[in-house]
C-alpha cells in the first residue's frame, strides 16, 4: 500500500500451518506374520506468523528504474506443539511460543516496467523476544514443577535472510 510521500506499507502472512503427525514403532516376526506395537506418538503443531513493514523510499521521483529504500518491520509469531504418546513409557507435553522479531531491511528495487519490479532485500534482525511455556503431564513431577514459563530477549540474534521477490504495482 503506497502513501503520499512515495513510501509503502507491506503486510505479509509468513506462516499459517496446522500439522498432525503420527509415528508408530512395531516389532514383527517374519515367520509368524505378526506385528506388535511397541511405541509411538502423535505430534500436533500449530503455527502462525505475520509481518508488518514500513518502507522508506530514498528516491522520490516516479520514473527511476533503481530505487533504494529501507524497511522497518515487526514479525509476530506463535507456535504450539502438543505431544501425545501411545504408551505410558513417555508422558504428554505441550510447548508454546509467542514472540516478536524486529527487523531493519535495506532494499533495492529494480522496476522492469512501470508496474512490474524485482525487489532484493536483506532483513537484519535487531531483536527477538518471546514467551515460552512448557507443560509436562508427568505424575512423578510435583504439580508446581510441571509447567515452566520463560521470557527471553535477544539483541542482534544470529538470523540471516536474503530475499528476492517479484512484484506488481497496482
Amino acid at each position: 500500500m503506497k502513501i503520499k510521500k512515495n513510501n509503502f506499507h507491506e503486510i505479509e502472512l509468513i506462516d499459517f500451518s496446522l500439522n498432525k503427525m503420527s509415528a508408530k514403532i512395531q516389532i514383527g516376526n517374519v515367520n509368524q506374520d505378526t506385528l506388535n506395537l511397541v511405541d509411538g506418538n502423535e505430534l500436533t503443531t500449530t503455527s502462525l506468523s505475520a509481518r508488518y513493514e514500513y518502507i522508506l523510499n530514498f528516491n522520490k521521483t516516479k520514473d527511476r528504474k533503481l530505487v533504494p529504500s529501507v524497511g522497518f518491520s515487526i514479525n509476530l509469531y506463535y507456535k504450539y506443539d502438543n505431544y501425545s504418546p501411545i504408551f505410558s513409557t513417555a508422558y504428554p507435553y505441550s510447548d508454546s511460543y509467542l514472540g516478536s522479531k524486529v527487523f531493519v531491511t535495506p532494499r533495492l528495487t529494480h522496476f522492469l516496467t512501470s508496474k512490474f519490479f524485482i525487489d532484493l532485500n536483506v532483513p537484519l534482525c535487531f531483536a527477538n523476544t518471546y514467551a515460552r511455556v512448557v507443560n509436562v503431564k508427568d505424575p512423578t513431577i510435583p504439580i508446581a514443577d510441571r509447567k515452566v514459563s520463560t521470557i527471553d530477549f535477544q539483541l542482534f540474534p544470529k538470523i540471516f535472510n536474503l530475499r528476492l521477490g517479484v512484484g506488481l504495482k497496482l
